[in-house]
């Protein structure tokens, strides 16, 4: 079986036009922080066997930081993430 192609969207006008070509397909959403880990790819691999569609999220959101947790040096590695999802085939939209 062939892997899925990753495709990358950054704008919200651009997804909600995507999304059109979803309906009626099975989706799995998996929302992340980024900078993946082997946990990530556990709920991403969940995901995949339960759907047809898998779409993961990264976004560093600020208010899941306190006062005294540093937001600016959580890591964004984005290239990074996309790369290892794009190379699993375990996610259809970042």
């Amino acid at each position: 079986m062939e892997k899925p192609k990753l495709t990358v969207i950054s704008e919200l006008d651009e997804f909600r036009e995507k999304r059109l070509a979803l309906l009626g397909k099975s989706i799995g959403f998996v929302p992340t922080m980024g900078a993946l880990h082997k946990g990530h790819i556990a709920l991403f691999e969940q995901a995949r066997k339960e759907n047809q569609i898998v779409i993961g999220s990264v976004f560093v959101n600020p208010k899941q930081f306190g006062p005294n947790e540093d937001f600016s040096v959580y890591p964004r590695q984005i290239e990074k993430d996309t790369n290892m999802l794009g190379e699993t085939g375990l996610c259809d939209i970042l």
